[in-house]
């Protein structure tokens, strides 16, 4: 939940109304009590896109499905309250999967590929895909952290989006098998044929842990949030991207309509710009091969790595 807040205003009768409402509402009435317009952040899980195929391009205008869904929750919460007069607006932005680096959030595909390129390195062994043929060519998208936040606040200060839902994305679509070899080739990897395996089973056994430990050590990485092993690589949503056969991807028509006009991002260079900016804080041991990447920061070690660079989620 995002808010902008122009004035301070009080929060604390909004939270006395909602003593006995569900836990998200309460904290939606809490932010919206400070904001003059609050942001319901959703996401693809809106078109159930993570129960199995369904229409692409996804449109706002296309019908809900049966529910539960957290995100119905707070959007409905949030047009309630304003046809109740509420004296703020609300917006909601819906972007397929979030790019940035994040030291422990549960959805960051960003430290997964990381993570599972250096460990390949480490083993000898090539960058596989780890997913299935059909998703190597599917097509799909993502969002950059970077524009997901700019579009955040437009949506929020431009009076014409009040009250409404918003798909937004980098602008393009891509394959994992056009964006993956360039993964590898900034990793100094060979880029091999898909061969699906379960990552959050093959990257959590001992030995995998194991030369995690010994790599921080020998790179003078060994700081409390490389070392969080299990914190900072969510194999299971790495699965979850990488086993999805189908394309899955949305129309931002309606976001660019209404006057939003960054969404030019060319997605293989914003996942080489990121890993070049893991490299620079030093956080992981180096990911980039010989010659490809800024790796001092890893050489030198960081006594403690800070909470996100300009992408942290």
């Amino acid at each position: 939940m995002c808010t902008y807040r122009p004035v301070l205003s009080r929060m604390a009768s909004t939270l006395a109304d909602t003593r006995h409402q569900p836990r998200q509402t309460k904290f939606t009435a809490a932010a919206a009590a400070a904001a003059a317009a609050t942001c319901a952040q959703a996401g693809a899980k809106w078109y159930g896109q993570h129960l199995g195929k369904y229409k692409t391009p996804a449109k706002e205008t296309d019908p809900r499905y049966m529910t539960p869904n957290f995100y119905y929750d707070m959007v409905d919460y949030c047009q309630d309250k304003v046809k109740q007069g509420a004296a703020w607006t609300w917006s909601s932005l819906l972007p397929n999967p979030v790019v940035g680096y994040s030291p422990s959030s549960y959805m960051n595909l960003l430290n997964d590929i990381a993570g599972y390129a250096i460990l390949c390195r480490e083993q000898g062994l090539p960058m596989r895909f780890p997913g299935s043929d059909a998703c190597y060519g599917a097509l799909t998208e993502c969002c950059d952290v970077r524009l997901l936040a700019e579009a955040a606040v437009f949506v929020a200060t431009t009076p014409k989006c009040a009250n409404q839902i918003y798909n937004v994305s980098n602008g393009d679509v891509y394959r994992w098998s056009e964006v993956w070899p360039e993964i590898a080739r900034y990793c100094g990897l060979e880029a091999t044929p898909p061969q699906a395996v379960n990552l959050q089973t093959t990257m959590t056994t001992q030995d995998k842990r194991t030369a995690w430990q010994n790599l921080n050590r020998h790179n003078l990485t060994n700081n409390s949030t490389s070392a969080a092993y299990d914190k900072l690589f969510p194999w299971a949503f790495a699965d979850f991207n990488f086993t999805k056969e189908y394309d899955f991807f949305q129309s931002v028509q309606k976001l660019r309509k209404a006057g939003f006009n960054s969404m030019k991002v060319d997605t293989t260079e914003m996942y080489i710009d990121w890993l070049r900016e893991l490299d620079r804080l030093g956080v992981f041991p180096p990911i980039a091969g010989d010659g490809m990447g800024t790796t001092a920061a890893s050489a030198k070690g960081v006594a403690e790595a800070p909470a996100g660079g300009p992408g942290a989620l």
